[in-house]
């Protein structure tokens, strides 16, 4: 109950923090981490269906989900994303899991593990994808009980046209949770156990996150100033 409302508290103050940015910026960014979890998902379900696991075709679903997830939020700001699931699907030799060429800046493949300081101490500065299936499971579980429950908060504060396209997301994000956890149980004797730990990770990487919109700012304001 405790760490409940601790998680309340931590979310309502970053969904005001986050909402004080211009909806585009915010939007933006947004699409940016989903696109990412995409990615992430995607290389996680090609590595089961290699191992022959029964892991593959539920996580493909969810990250056709997070790619559904970016383009929704990219129709809001006019700036959907350019390349299809087939056209990625169709590169995956190609791409090398190194840097994708994306609206004009390369954006990791990894996509949540590389580019932000929260991100870094979350993943004990490590590549997402170099744990193994309990560890990812669980820090993927933390991570869509965490986007449910902001998405939720964000809707307390964003714009009524944006409000109705949050909350699509947020119980979408609610059901990849219970999905996550699931397969999870399936391969884990202890899942509540690695859960914990990832738990205590995503609050220290939470005291970064006013450090990362700090530079995200700046680096909007510099644009912004650069144009005149």
């Amino acid at each position: 109950m405790f760490h409940k409302k601790i998680d309340d508290w931590l979310l309502l103050a970053l969904a005001r923090i986050v909402t004080c940015m211009p909806a585009t910026v915010y939007l933006d960014l947004l699409k940016k981490l989903e696109t990412g979890v995409f990615y992430f998902c995607w290389r996680a379900s090609n590595r089961a269906k290699s191992q022959n696991l029964d892991l593959a075709d539920t996580l493909m679903k969810q990250a056709i989900s997070e790619y559904g997830h970016a383009q929704t939020l990219g129709i809001i700001t006019k700036n959907k994303l350019h390349i299809s699931i087939p056209d990625i699907v169709a590169r995956s030799d190609s791409i090398n899991w190194g840097k994708l060429k994306w609206e004009k800046e390369a954006c990791q493949i990894d996509g949540i593990s590389t580019n932000s300081w929260c991100a870094k101490i979350f993943f004990n500065f490590r590549t997402a994808n170099s744990y193994d299936w309990q560890n990812s499971l669980s820090f993927m579980y933390v991570l869509e009980e965490f986007q449910f429950q902001f998405y939720k908060e964000l809707c307390l504060f964003a714009p009524p046209e944006i409000r109705l396209h949050l909350g699509g997301i947020s119980e979408d994000e609610k059901s990849h949770a219970r999905q996550i956890y699931e397969l999870l149980q399936s391969i884990s004797d202890r899942p509540d156990a690695i859960i914990r730990y990832w738990q205590r990770r995503k609050y220290y990487a939470v005291l970064l996150v006013p450090i990362d919109l700090l530079f995200i700012g700046l680096k909007y304001s510099w644009k912004k100033l650069s144009r005149h």
